[in-house]
């Protein structure tokens, strides 16, 4: 086990938008407003406004334990789903073109999360046993809005921000650093008050991102 895998708690997976989607939805405008580098082509997030969830409608089954649709069904209060036991295994076989994500935090954090989110707690594979590698870190507040790359503010504060962050961050806009994570979640919950605090929010991926 990784000294980032003991650090956080898995809260549940979604199946995400690929590339080919994703990229018609983030034109040089958008990204110039909300990302902290607009040459990144792939921003993935925890918030769907950003990375949009794939409707599986009844094929989700077939990944997912408690798999429910319709627009006002979920398990919980963030829409995140429990993989089934043959799910992950290195390389899942999903009915449609989607990318499978899981969303992860710190273990008090994730407590807390599920907690107010009504997420039943189960027993969790190891990242290895799900094929589950680490992709980053979004910044969000407790409903999964993305501080990072959807809350909008003015020119100038953006541009501080890109100037004190944008070398921190990874090609899917992500931070690798847990601590810079933190210190962006600080920054933006002064920016941002309505939605403070902010919390550092793993994204993990189940197989290749497509």
């Amino acid at each position: 086990m990784t000294h980032i895998e003991k650090q956080l708690t898995i809260l549940g997976f979604q199946a995400r938008q690929t590339r080919h989607d994703l990229e018609k939805q983030w034109s040089l405008d958008r990204r110039q407003k909300f990302l902290l580098d607009p040459d990144i082509e792939m921003p993935l997030s925890a918030d769907k406004e950003v990375w949009p969830v794939v409707q599986l409608a009844g094929m989700g089954d077939q990944l997912f334990s408690d798999y429910v649709f319709g627009e006002h069904e979920s398990p919980n209060g963030l829409g995140l789903f429990r993989l089934r036991a043959l799910v992950g295994a290195h390389s899942p076989t999903l009915p449609i073109k989607a990318n499978l994500m899981g969303v992860a935090a710190k273990n008090d954090i994730a407590d807390f999360l599920a907690e107010k989110h009504y997420i039943a707690k189960h027993p969790m594979k190891s990242w290895n046993e799900l094929g589950a590698r680490f992709v980053g870190f979004d910044v969000c507040d407790h409903t999964l809005l993305s501080g990072l790359m959807n809350c909008a503010v003015n020119d100038a504060t953006h541009d501080k921000l890109a100037a004190l962050f944008s070398g921190s961050i990874n090609p899917h806009g992500l931070f690798d650093d847990l601590e810079i994570a933190e210190q962006f979640a600080n920054t933006i919950d002064d920016l941002i008050p309505e939605h403070a605090p902010f919390i550092p929010i793993a994204i993990l991926a189940i197989g290749p991102i497509s």
